[in-house]
């Protein structure tokens, strides 16, 4: 029998699970991004003010689905890959197919007739989306391997396609509140006057044909939500059915040192035997980390991402929740209490797209300690010493609370005109500027690692950029107030931006806050790398040796 330590380089890493059959696991992120993708584009294509016509917006999607599944192809090399996420993308894109339906089908006013042939568009739409991921996922493949001469690796499985997902709706998140800033600029989130249905009609059944002026906006911003949704909850059983392992070495989990590679199997010894890294202290689950999940039940000391992700589905579902009950309150309290609940509706989407973010954060970390020769890379914002990470966190936290302070003036200015709260929005800019500038010039000159330079960087192109969003926002709604105009596509297009880039700011400092906060610091890596200093003139460990 052949040693551990002896085994050939091509052994097969072994993560904590095995993979799903099929990879439907890998499937699940690209395929919800490729149905962002297709709604997202679908409603930019057929808004009123710019209609495209029906069989152009048609094309346009398949070779926007062509175009996904030659990508999945070219970066997996797997058929089955891109088959499995265009049929993902295809059940999802199934939700739309009563709408269509019910426009085709002749109706009353009321109730539309629809026969049983028409819900053949069903079956139809999975076998072209199958179709379109076979030939055009093969067709990326044999490009990649005809171009590079070698097979190209499939993405990771686990944990690392649980954090795919995450920011695939992180994206989706962001989507959905540019439509909800169309639908506020544009003054039309009354245009349906009820809930959870629309005129009637089931979310999913409501004709495209009836989709005119506002009700277009509206009852879209209702089903890319829908969408949102459909995505957490996915990713919330996810979390249940297959927990990430928290306090799980990269070493134990490969089967390998993640520095040189040399198999570790059947060693007891928690340090490589060929190249000197030990994994204990700087692999496994962080010491304040188990202290602060021993406060918590049971539950959450077992399956704390898990019990995470049930956080932002219910924090999805109340945002749903809050939306509908604005159009339900105006019947019977008056527009001033549903102009306060969209206020709340605002301030709560923000609250999930940041409780989103942090469970995607995490998520991408521990699919980091999976994989080999992560800690040997190096991940997260490494800062010089404890005190300065310290001062980085804080001022960090200072730029969220700021940045969410402005989310919360700028939709009291949207919705009830306030001057005051306009004065507060405009000196609250130039706060959230400066903290911005503090913090990045503190990563800039204290960290080595280029992930946290690079989101410094971002943190201050995005805020410079909404400085001058809001800078012609309000020169160009102060101008049609005076002409005593209402704003069109264009104008309620870039007060959207400046609201979504106003989001943008928030997770970026929220993500860094956290990359800073859990990241260790250079004094302690170093003194320890100094410990961990390789001695090749000792005899290699025996396999079941001693530590």
């Amino acid at each position: 029998m052949t040693p551990d330590h002896l085994l050939p380089e091509s052994d097969e890493r072994r993560g904590p699970w095995p993979a799903a059959p099929g990879g439907m696991d890998r499937a699940l992120p690209f395929g919800m991004a490729l149905a962002t993708l297709v709604w997202m584009t679908a409603f930019t294509a057929r808004l009123p003010d710019l209609p495209l016509a029906s069989p152009i917006l048609l094309a346009l999607l398949i070779a926007i689905m062509a175009a996904g599944a030659a990508l999945i192809g070219w970066i997996s090399g797997s058929i089955t890959l891109s088959t499995s996420s265009l049929l993902v993308a295809g059940l999802v894109n199934c939700l739309l197919v009563g709408s269509a339906v019910h426009s085709r089908a002749a109706a009353t006013p009321e109730v539309a007739r629809v026969t049983l042939s028409d819900w053949a568009w069903i079956p139809g739409s999975l076998i072209a989306a199958t179709t379109v991921g076979v030939v055009f996922g093969a067709i990326g493949a044999f490009a990649r391997r005809s171009l590079s001469g070698s097979r190209p690796t499939p993405p990771a499985a686990g944990e690392r396609s649980q954090a795919t997902l995450g920011a695939v709706i992180l994206g989706a998140t962001l989507c959905l509140m540019s439509v909800g800033g169309l639908v506020t600029s544009l003054e039309v989130g009354l245009a349906v006057p009820d809930w959870p249905t629309s005129y009637g009609y089931n979310m999913f059944l409501f004709p495209f044909t009836k989709m005119v002026g506002g009700i277009y906006y509206e009852h879209a911003h209702r089903l890319i939500g829908s969408l949102v949704g459909l995505q957490t909850l996915t990713l919330c059983i996810w979390l249940w059915i297959r927990p990430p392992r928290l306090g799980t070495s990269i070493a134990l989990q490969s089967g390998r040192c993640p520095r040189c590679r040399y198999s570790i199997r059947g060693l007891t010894m928690r340090r490589c035997p060929e190249c000197g890294f030990a994994w204990r202290e700087q692999n496994e689950r962080p010491g304040r980390a188990a202290r602060f999940l021993s406060r918590w039940p049971q539950v959450v000391q077992r399956f704390p991402m898990s019990v995470l992700g049930s956080l932002v589905l219910l924090l999805v579902v109340l945002q749903g929740v809050l939306g509908g009950q604005r159009v339900t309150m105006v019947n019977a309290y008056g527009h001033a209490a549903a102009d306060v609940l969209a206020v709340v509706h605002a301030c709560a989407a923000q609250l999930f797209l940041l409780a989103a973010g942090m469970l995607t954060f995490f998520l991408f970390r521990l699919s980091r300690r999976a994989d080999e020769g992560a800690a040997a890379r190096g991940a997260g914002a490494v800062l010089p010493s404890p005190a300065i990470r310290l001062a980085a966190v804080r001022i960090g936290l200072a730029l969220v609370a700021l940045s969410f302070c402005q989310t919360v003036f700028g939709a009291i200015t949207r919705h009830f005109g306030f001057d005051w709260a306009l004065l507060v929005h405009v000196f609250g800019a130039l706060a959230v500027v400066a903290a911005a500038l503090v913090l990045a010039s503190v990563v800039m000159m204290h960290s080595d690692s280029r992930r946290a330079r690079l989101g410094a960087g971002a943190l201050i192109a995005s805020v410079a950029a909404q400085v001058l969003l809001g800078a012609v926002t309000w020169w160009m709604t102060t101008r049609l107030d005076r002409l005593d105009q209402v704003l069109d596509l264009r104008v309620a297009a870039i007060v959207s931006s400046h609201v979504v880039l106003g989001a943008m700011i928030v997770l970026l400092a929220w993500l860094m806050t956290l990359m800073i906060g859990a990241a260790p610091s250079a004094m302690r890596a170093g003194s320890k790398a100094a410990a961990e200093t390789p001695d090749r003139t000792s005899p290699r460990a025996v396999p079941g040796g001693a530590s």
